[in-house]
């Protein structure tokens, strides 16, 4: 049994990982707790501490660390669920709902196998099934690795599924749902209907830990295309404010390089690769975010190149954690020489995805930047 004074500087620990924001700060509060825990042998005080830990790795973009505590927790609920309850009293956490961010998690991530996904969702919904939860969560989630893995026939039927089956205590959020959705319906040549949801995620101010920055990134282009260039700056605005500093949105700062890129913002976008380039390198098993954020990266060169600035500094090239990516350069990568590494890149990428998938949605997408190119917009900025 846990000695008094150890049980209370864990439950203090506990406090105040729940008052602080997810961070540096909070991530060093719950190693603490665990750490605490281990050393007392006490696996039901762990379990409480390595549940934070998931969520927190979850939202600040540390998947390898994501993974491997879930799979600890999980191997314990199942065990004995009485001793490990899904969802603690007088907490958050719910390990129900972490399974959505699991199988996010391993589609974003090429070197795992599709199969694995699929054996997740397929874990998640027996888990739901025995706990008495609804199918709400468990369709939401079939959806979103349909759409992400190319099977887009696939996905359009359970989009259709979803919308009609009823909500429930562990249905994904109103925002979260929506913004999934006209991101899938701008892929799907709706961008209307895009346009329709996004505009509804604010007019009923509906949020969640990473909305509505998505769904405003998601859409910037199909505000362009409608020709609603003032609602596309406002978009562009409003959501790089929201996540200028959350190096897990690398896939929202892609969709900002993009816009700035082809709306008559180059300088703009040379600023955003200078201080966003580094991003690349944050989380390790998000292949996907790099994907789309070196698809933004060569847009941007490209267009920076044809604005007269080829010959501009870009990186360092004494950055080891991006050397990965790009090779090496001396002193310093220019805007010119980093265009073909960087296509490269997301070319190494996309078919790493499309053999995975066993399709060739990574290339289309890669395809559709490229395309980009004859995009041209003149989008003034202000704010």
């Amino acid at each position: 049994m846990t000695e008094p004074a150890t049980l209370a500087e864990f439950n203090e620990l506990l406090r105040q990982i729940d008052a602080t924001n997810y961070g540096r700060a909070e991530r060093a509060l719950i190693d603490q707790a665990v750490a605490l825990a281990q050393t007392a042998g006490d696996e039901e005080l762990e379990y409480l501490a390595r549940m934070r830990l998931t969520s927190s790795a979850a939202v600040t973009g540390d998947s390898d660390t994501q993974l491997s505590s879930f799979a600890w927790c999980i191997a314990r609920y199942d065990a004995d669920p009485g001793k490990f309850p899904f969802h603690p009293p007088g907490t958050a956490a719910d390990i129900m709902f972490q399974y959505k961010w699991m199988v996010a998690t391993l589609d974003r991530t090429a070197k795992f196998p599709l199969e694995r996904a699929e054996t997740m969702l397929n874990d998640m919904e027996d888990h739901y099934r025995r706990a008495g939860l609804g199918p709400s969560g468990v369709l939401t989630a079939r959806f979103i690795h349909a759409w992400r893995t190319g099977q887009t026939s696939q996905a359009a039927d359970l989009e259709s599924q979803v919308v009609a089956t009823p909500r429930d205590s562990h249905s994904h959020c109103d925002a979260c749902i929506m913004s999934d959705r006209a991101a899938f319906a701008c892929e799907t040549g709706r961008p209307e209907f895009a346009i329709q949801l996004v505009e509804e995620i604010i007019e009923r101010n509906l949020t969640c830990g990473e909305e509505p920055e998505y769904a405003l990134s998601r859409t910037i282009l199909a505000y362009l295309r409608a020709g609603q260039l003032k609602q596309a700056a406002k978009a562009h605005l409003r959501s790089y404010q929201l996540s200028q500093y959350k190096p897990d949105l690398l896939e929202v700062i892609a969709d900002h390089v993009t816009f700035c890129a082809i709306s008559g913002n180059e300088t703009r976008s040379c600023v955003l690769l200078r201080y966003h380039l580094a991003w690349l390198s944050h989380d390790s098993l998000n292949d996907w975010a790099r994907f789309r954020m070196l698809q933004a990266v060569w847009l941007a060169l490209t267009a920076l190149d044809r604005f007269g600035w080829g010959s501009e500094p870009i990186m360092p090239a004494s950055n080891s954690q991006l050397a990965h990516y790009f090779g090496s350069a001396a002193p310093d990568y220019t805007v010119r020489e980093l265009i073909d590494p960087a296509w490269t890149a997301a070319e190494t990428l996309a078919q790493a995805f499309d053999a995975r998938n066993g399709n060739s949605y990574a290339s289309g997408l890669l395809n559709a930047t490229a395309d980009l190119r004859n995009e041209r917009y003149t989008v003034p900025l202000t704010g």
